[in-house]
């Protein structure tokens, strides 16, 4: 990929993971948030999807394998940091259920992304 290219995706993609995470920090903290589908676990699998998009993003982002632990452990605490605040918060409630389901989402990103890239890397030994 050609770098100036390279570098266009990387800087939309911080563009757009810092607007994810204040949507997703604004949407977690509003007394109305969106009206959720009358499905078992629908809080659950908007927060791992929403989880799941900012894990993406954070990569496209941030794009260095090398950085991968403080990448988890970043939206890790991004997670903590919202159930905290909900926590104050009079009309919302903290739930570490909550916390897993983002974890969740993480970790529905990476498994296969990391796959992905160690298929790659042996196809190309």
């Amino acid at each position: 990929m050609r770098h100036s290219v390279r570098i266009t995706i990387i800087r939309t993609a911080r563009i757009l993971l810092g607007i994810a995470a204040l949507l997703t920090l604004y949407e977690a903290t509003i007394r109305h948030p969106v009206e959720m589908p009358h499905v078992d676990n629908a809080d659950k699998m908007l927060h791992a999807f929403t989880f799941f998009c900012l894990a993406a993003l954070k990569d496209m982002a941030f794009p260095n394998r090398r950085h991968l632990f403080r990448k988890v452990l970043g939206l890790m605490a991004f997670g903590v940091l919202i159930e905290v605040i909900q926590s104050w918060l009079p009309w919302r409630s903290a739930d570490i259920t909550d916390f897993l389901a983002d974890c969740t989402g993480i970790t529905l990103y990476l498994v296969p992304s990391l796959l992905s890239r160690l298929v790659v890397r042996l196809h190309h030994e």
